[in-house]
């Protein structure tokens, strides 16, 4: 797992430095999702895309989430 820490920290710094390619990267990457799955899972992709956009932009994994994607409770 040391390289995908690795790699995660590789990733927001190169995120800080673009957060506008960023944004562009994860709106066309949510496009391409959305046209390969038809428009069925729209909602759900569209949320993620949301997510991914806010990590761009603060660096932090958004609220109520821990690292590894599980909701904390």
């Amino acid at each position: 797992m040391a390289g995908l820490k690795g790699l995660a920290d590789k990733a927001k710094r190169l995120l800080g430095k673009n957060p506008d390619k960023a944004r562009e990267g994860i709106d066309r990457a949510a496009e391409a999702v959305d046209q390969r799955t038809g428009g069925k899972h729209r909602q759900t992709i569209d949320k993620a895309a949301e997510k991914a956009r806010q990590y761009a932009e603060s660096g932090d994994a958004p609220r109520g989430e821990q690292e590894g994607g599980r909701q904390e409770r």
